[in-house]
């Protein structure tokens, strides 16, 4: 009678998705969320830290846009993807384009910009 989230079963046994997209999230019919394609998922190493980089443009982290030298985070990423995928949700449409990609590799910052019918609600 396991009733965790997937992320919670995820930090429990080190797993990391490193993929977690919109796309990548299904509606089950008992009305909960539920994350699929673990194509990209693997074990995590002790230290935490992930040589490979992997993602979809959009919903992946700046360290990992930059090809971070000493290893990625793929925890603190997949925290990162979960925020890109809250905020698309809510706005509609992804915070980062190219161009932010771009500014996030120069190690530039890049500001987020709410829609104004999004701002009124906060």
């Amino acid at each position: 009678m396991v009733k965790k989230c997937n992320l919670e079963l995820k930090s429990q046994f080190c797993l990391v998705h490193r993929d977690i997209k919109t796309e990548n999230l299904f509606l089950a019919s008992s009305g909960s969320l539920k994350l699929g394609d673990f194509g990209f998922a693997r074990f995590n190493a002790e230290s935490g830290l992930c040589d490979t980089q992997c993602g979809s443009t959009g919903y992946i982290a700046p360290e990992i846009a930059r090809e971070a030298d000493g290893g990625i985070d793929a925890k603190l990423s997949d925290v990162w993807s979960i925020g890109v995928v809250m905020y698309s949700i809510t706005v509609n449409q992804i915070p980062f384009d190219r161009r932010d990609y771009i500014l996030m590799n120069k190690k530039k910052s890049v500001v987020v910009k709410f829609p104004t019918r999004i701002v009124g609600m906060l």
